[in-house]
C-alpha cells in the first residue's frame, strides 16, 4: 500500500512537472526500483546516471552552465552510459 502511494505520487510528479526530482531515504527500501519502474511505465526513453557505478560521469556535471550545456555534454559522452 505504501509503495503504491509513492508510485502514484512519483508518476504524477514526473508527468505533470518539469522540475528535477530528488528521492532520499534509507538504504534498501526500494527507491531505485520505484523510480526505474515508474520511468519505464511513463516514458519511452529513460537515462540513469549512477555516480557510484559510473564515476567518470561526475565530470559531466562539473562546471556545466545550465540544462542545454548538460544535455550537450551527455550527448557527446553518451557512450559511457551505453555499457
Amino acid at each position: 500500500m505504501i509503495r503504491r502511494k509513492y508510485d502514484e505520487q512519483i508518476r504524477d510528479f514526473l508527468i505533470g512537472d518539469s522540475r528535477s526530482l530528488l528521492v532520499t531515504g534509507s538504504r534498501q527500501v526500494g527507491k531505485t526500483f520505484l523510480i526505474r519502474k515508474v520511468g519505464e511505465e511513463c516514458f519511452d526513453n529513460v537515462v540513469e546516471i549512477n555516480f557510484v557505478e559510473q564515476p567518470e560521469a561526475i565530470e559531466l556535471f562539473s562546471g556545466q552552465k545550465g540544462a542545454k550545456d548538460l544535455l550537450l555534454r551527455l550527448l557527446k559522452q553518451s557512450d559511457i552510459f551505453s555499457r
